[in-house]
């Protein structure tokens, strides 16, 4: 998984290596961005589900 931002002053997209203190909901429909302490969970992780199950799958930037 490769997470990227725009960074505006090259006008380009670089890649993310951490998210901090945030993590990501990802699904077909949504893309949410989050406080992991506020929430209670892992920071730096990209949370996603799959089209037609119920699991939660987490992946973990910073681990691979």
């Amino acid at each position: 998984m490769v997470i990227s931002k725009l960074d505006f002053s090259l006008m380009s997209w670089v890649e993310v290596t951490s998210l901090d203190d945030h993590v990501f909901f990802l699904n077909r429909d949504t893309q949410l961005s989050c406080s992991a302490k506020e929430l209670g969970f892992m920071r730096g992780c990209v949370y996603f589900t799959q089209p037609n199950e119920m699991s939660l799958y987490k992946y973990d930037l910073e681990d691979n």
